[in-house]
């Protein structure tokens, strides 16, 4: 069996190099006044955590999805934007293969997390609650 190096590989694993550098060098001088990278890093969090996993999950229970969060949505935002750079010309998302491993992972990790409580709730079909905490509000 044969194993080429393809180009989406190329561009999977040079988009993983340029998130983690971005990231490290953005991180790495912490100021409370911060530069224009630490800027960069930090809104692009904020921007996740607040504008996609707080307001889409809910304010309880967020912040465990974050990372995965952050993570995800900047190799993919990176890799669509491959696409428009005139060399490379291909955005590596746009392979099946990728999008496919990636929602495995989604589920993997998501379904790996969640607590045995919220997991037998959620595929039960009586929905039920231990006493003392109140029903959730989209039971019927």
């Amino acid at each position: 069996m044969y194993l080429g190096v393809t180009k989406p590989m190329i561009q999977l694993a040079l988009s993983v190099v340029l998130i983690f550098a971005f990231f490290y060098y953005a991180s790495r001088k912490r100021a409370m006044v911060p530069g224009k990278l630490q800027y960069l890093g930090e809104a692009g969090y904020g921007m996740v955590r607040n504008g996609l996993a707080r307001d889409n999950i809910g304010s309880h229970d967020f912040m465990r999805f974050v990372p995965f969060l952050v993570s995800m949505f900047f190799f993919i935002i990176v890799n669509n934007y491959f696409g428009l750079i005139p060399m490379l010309q291909l955005p590596t998302a746009s392979r099946s293969g990728v999008a496919y491993a990636l929602a495995i992972i989604a589920w993997g990790s998501t379904t790996g997390s969640a607590s045995p409580s919220t997991a037998s709730s959620a595929t039960s079909s009586t929905r039920r609650c231990r006493p003392g905490s109140r029903a959730p509000s989209w039971s019927s």
